[in-house]
Order: C-alpha cells, then sequence, then structure tokens
C-alpha cells in the first residue's frame, strides 16, 4: 500500500502540473512503455512516441489490474472500447496504433539514439512553455507515419469492448460472447480466438488471471461512474483522476494478496518463467452452448473490492491520501 501510494501521488502531481497549474511536462517513450512507466508517461501532457516504442498495460497477466493512472488514461485518451480492449487484454501497440488511440500526442524519430538529452537541451534555451517550435525542429507530428492496425480492427473493438450496453454494465460473459460470435467471421476468426485464448483459454487456460480481467472491468466502469459525478467542477478532471488511482490502489491492495498474484509473478520473470499460469478457475462456469467455460462476474473477490471502494468514497471523497488511511486501517 505504502509503495503504491508514493507511486501513484508522483504521478498526481505530473497530473496536476498541467492540468491545475498549467505547466507543460513532456514525456518521451523511445522503447517499452508499460506499467509505471506508462503512468509517467500518461501523467504527461505532451507525450512523444518514437519507431521504438511499445505500450502495454499487461497487469492481467499477472493477476493485478492495470494501474499506474490506467483507470483514468485508458477511459480518457482512449476511445471507451479501445481503452478497455487494452485494460482486460494486455494487448500491444506499436508507435502508430498508440498515436491512434489516443495515448501518444505526437510521433518523433529516435533514430540517432540522443533525442531526451537534445530535447532537454534545446527546450532550456526556449522561452518557458514554448515547446511547439522546438518539436517542429525535431520533426514531431501529430499523424500516424503508417497505417495503424489497431484502426482495422476498430470496429470489432466497438462491438465487443463495451463499457455499458443497453443502460447496463457490460460483464465479462457478454464480452466472451461478442468475442465467440466473431469466430464465424473468416477475416476476424484469428484476432478473436487470439483474445478468446487470453480471456478464457482455447487450447489451454486462460494467458489473463480470470479475477483481474473482470476487476479491470469493473474498475473503468467505477472509474467512469465517479468521473461523471466530479463533472463540471473547475478541477474535475484532475479529481477524476484520483478517484481512479484510488480505485485502483483499493483493487490491486486486494489482488496482490490473492494466489493468483504470486503464481502470475512466478510464470511472468519468477521460477516458473515461460509456463502458462495455472490461475484459480473456481469461478469459471459452463458457457450457454457447453462448448467453453466463461468467467463469472460474481465473484466474491470482486464484490469485496467493490463494497471497499464504496466504503472509501462515503467516508470521503476517493482521494489518495485517504484511501491510503482507509487501506492501513482496513
Amino acid at each position: 500500500v505504502e509503495f503504491l501510494h508514493l507511486e501513484y501521488s508522483v504521478h498526481q502531481k505530473l497530473y496536476e502540473a498541467f492540468h491545475i497549474k498549467q505547466i507543460p511536462v513532456i514525456a518521451v517513450a523511445d522503447g517499452v512503455v508499460m506499467g509505471a512507466g506508462a503512468g509517467l508517461w500518461m501523467a504527461s501532457s505532451v507525450r512523444l512516441a518514437t519507431e521504438n516504442t511499445l505500450f502495454a498495460m499487461p497487469e492481467t497477466g499477472i493477476g493485478l489490474l492495470p494501474d499506474a493512472g490506467a483507470m483514468h488514461f485508458l477511459r480518457k485518451s482512449c476511445p471507451p472500447s479501445v481503452g478497455l480492449y487494452l485494460a482486460m487484454t494486455g494487448s500491444r501497440l506499436g508507435p502508430d496504433d498508440a498515436l491512434y488511440a489516443g495515448l501518444a500526442t505526437h510521433l518523433v524519430q529516435a533514430t540517432s539514439g540522443s533525442l531526451g538529452s537534445a530535447l532537454v537541451s534545446d527546450l532550456a534555451k526556449s522561452p518557458p512553455g514554448d515547446y511547439s517550435r522546438v518539436l517542429e525542429s525535431f520533426g514531431a507530428t501529430t499523424s500516424p507515419v503508417s497505417p495503424p492496425p489497431l484502426e482495422a480492427k476498430r470496429g470489432a473493438i466497438d462491438e465487443v469492448f463495451l463499457l455499458e450496453k443497453d443502460g447496463a454494465r457490460t460483464s465479462v460473459g457478454s464480452v466472451v460472447s461478442a468475442l465467440e460470435a466473431l469466430r464465424a467471421r473468416p477475416e476476424l476468426e484469428p484476432w478473436a480466438t487470439e483474445l478468446l485464448a487470453k480471456l478464457v483459454g482455447v487450447d489451454q487456460g486462460p494467458a489473463c488471471c480470470p479475477t483481474s480481467v473482470a476487476a479491470a472491468l469493473l474498475c473503468l466502469q467505477l472509474a467512469e461512474t465517479h468521473a461523471k459525478a466530479e463533472a463540471g467542477a473547475a478541477t474535475s478532471d484532475a479529481k477524476a483522476a484520483e478517484a481512479a488511482r484510488s480505485i485502483e490502489l483499493i483493487a490491486n491492495a486486494k489482488l496482490a494478496g490473492r494466489a493468483d498474484f504470486a503464481e502470475g509473478v512466478a510464470c511472468a520473470v519468477g521460477a516458473k518463467k515461460g509456463q502458462r499460469a495455472a490461475w484459480d478457475l473456481s469461478s469459471y462456469g459452463s458457457s450457454s452452448d457447453g462448448s467453453s467455460s466463461e468467467p463469472l462476474d460474481g465473484l466474491s473477490a470482486l464484490l469485496e473490492i467493490e463494497s471497499e471502494i464504496e466504503t472509501a468514497a462515503k467516508v470521503g471523497k476517493l482521494t489518495l491520501d485517504q484511501t491510503r488511511g482507509f487501506l492501513l486501517e482496513s
């Protein structure tokens, strides 16, 4: 709790630097951008991607849910369906996709290998806040260099990954059912099968933790609810971002205590590296046609997460300091 609180507080201060104090923050993603690094990048107001950028929030693959502000930036910066798609599946994006999805603000070439230091040097010589001409001098563009692969899948993503449908919360089961339906379309069958392998497993167990997948959906929905509640206030966006980080803090504090987290880390970087994680599948049930299994949404862990978030919201607004105190007391 203490570590996550410190990490999220740094992200929040960066976010407020621009959204409240109007101080631009420029960040370059010249390589792998995941987890805490993605949080720092997305808390910045100007986000440069290079030809080396690889973005993902893969936490459902280790038994957690995307954090570091992801419950806010995946909802706010991305089209809603794309944000949920990234949160549940941990899918990876290259630079053109990152720009298309609203994660990057600019693309720039980094072939020299010294982009960061050169940018800092030129920005230091420029008038405060006048960074546009510096970015132009480095060839920064707001248009994709190549057609974004994500754009070709956008229609299918919009069909499957919805936070709400017909006025009701989307369930993991409805996402799985929609993907099963897409397998009937030859042009989408490989993509739908790949995602089903992550979410429920096809030839073996799921690549992503079922509880984490459902928690990611739940927490994005809760973050959306709290953002709507803050709408209209002068600092509504910054408050919505902090509420989202508080939701993440509560959820991941709960998920980190589960055996799935230890199993996920062991298979990702530990003693079982390279093996498929043996998740707790007690929450699984047969689908309507009996051909596969799908995660149920009424998991006790999810009910506990939602209850704690609601309790924290009742005792005070969802701020990081209040959430930290609430978790340490509970």
